[in-house]
């Protein structure tokens, strides 16, 4: 007669794998709800510096583009987003000056909003065919000194896009190679008829510790968009096309 073996009533031992995040795996059914998952910052990423510019108005600008020689005059119909000179009436601008440290984060992020958020910007290019979206802004240390630039693709986005999808043909993230002494975004768009409720566009650059602390900085730009007073670069955000007709067609760009 054999013995019949009986069903052990040892607990089986069993492991559980944590992630790198350090959350373990979450429990099942509804036994989570009574804590609060709070990220371990060990585990974390570097947090974002951050700049947020608003505005509740879109400025329009018309003007005759540089001509060449034995071809018919164009001009240029503009409208602003963003205007640092307040020239085309846009009211979106950055502050003089704002601190951060480019040391204690990996990736810079800037966000274009309406000041009602409820608010949507719609784009409706003229039947002669597209519009050409730029963008160039940028922050410089008060105190900068002559250096060169790491340039790193930007992760540029329009905010609950509706319609045509843009086709970046330009988008990049310059940060200074040997100092902290400035960064800048550069981003150009082909766009048709769309309309979205911001815009961000984010640059990520590897880790560094030189240059350390927290400076004062400027707006920052290459660019001086037609129309607007010079001589110096102005950050901008601006859609424009041109036209033959020396009449101006009005605004395009539409906050609603």
């Amino acid at each position: 007669m054999t013995k019949r073996s009986e069903p052990s009533t040892k607990r089986r031992k069993t492991t559980t794998r944590v992630p790198l995040d350090g959350r373990g795996d979450r429990p099942e059914g509804n036994s989570h709800l009574h804590v609060r998952h709070k990220p371990n910052p060990l585990f974390a990423p570097p947090p974002f510096i951050v700049e947020t510019v608003f505005f509740s108005k879109v400025g329009h600008t018309f003007g005759a583009a540089p001509s060449s020689p034995g071809l018919p005059p164009m001009y240029v119909v503009q409208d602003f987003l963003l205007d640092q000179t307040g020239a085309s009436g846009a009211d979106g601008k950055m502050s003089n000056t704002t601190l951060f440290d480019l040391t204690t984060a990996t990736s810079f992020r800037f966000n274009l909003y309406p000041k009602d958020r409820a608010k949507r910007i719609k784009v409706v290019p003229p039947a002669s065919g597209p519009v050409y979206m730029g963008f160039n802004v940028g922050r410089r240390f008060v105190n900068a000194v002559s250096d060169v630039s790491d340039a790193y693709p930007a992760n540029s986005f329009f905010v609950n896009l509706l319609g045509n999808s843009p086709l970046f043909s330009y988008n990049v993230f310059f940060i200074g190679r040997n100092t902290n002494h400035w960064i800048q975004f550069w981003v150009n768009a082909d766009v048709a008829e769309f309309s979205f409720s911001g815009f961000t566009t984010i640059g990520t650059y590897p880790p560094r510790a030189f240059d350390p602390g927290v400076k004062s900085y400027t707006p920052f730009s290459v660019t001086l968009p037609f129309n607007l007073p010079g001589p110096n670069a102005v950050p901008n955000l601006v859609f424009s096309y041109t036209t033959s007709s020396s009449s101006d067609p009005g605004p395009f760009v539409f906050l609603a």
